[in-house]
């Protein structure tokens, strides 16, 4: 295969993910509304809180920034429903994405990829 070839794997691996990409993530949103939907009151308070705090700070944060904030003081069965306060926010207006995206420290994210946020009214 020659350097100008628009064949093989990549371009079959590009259609493949294209194939499965829309359900996979409507797959991901089902989990965080239902993992939001079943949240401990209390955790929910204090994520909503702790992002509105973040929101109105100078900075950018992230996810792990909130669960910071919220520390031990309550705790949810399903670590995605933050998720489901993140995207909550930013539907409200309460804090748009930078663009930028980084390594969760959370030990228990595997390494996952997170966004960073800001408050809309920085």
């Amino acid at each position: 295969m020659n350097a100008a070839s628009t064949s093989g794997p990549p371009h079959a691996q590009i259609e493949l993910w294209q194939q499965h990409a829309p359900a996979e993530s409507e797959r991901a949103d089902v989990a965080i509304a239902a993992a939001l939907q079943h949240a401990d009151p209390r955790w929910l308070a204090l994520a909503e809180q702790a992002v509105r705090e973040l929101a109105m700070a100078e900075g950018t944060f992230t996810a792990d920034d909130v669960w910071t904030r919220i520390g031990t003081r309550a705790h949810t069965h399903e670590r995605r429903a933050m998720g489901g306060v993140m995207r909550g926010a930013h539907r409200s207006g309460l804090i748009r994405p930078t663009g930028t995206w980084c390594a969760s420290q959370d030990q228990t994210a595997s390494v996952r990829a997170q966004r960073e946020w800001r408050g809309s009214q920085q």
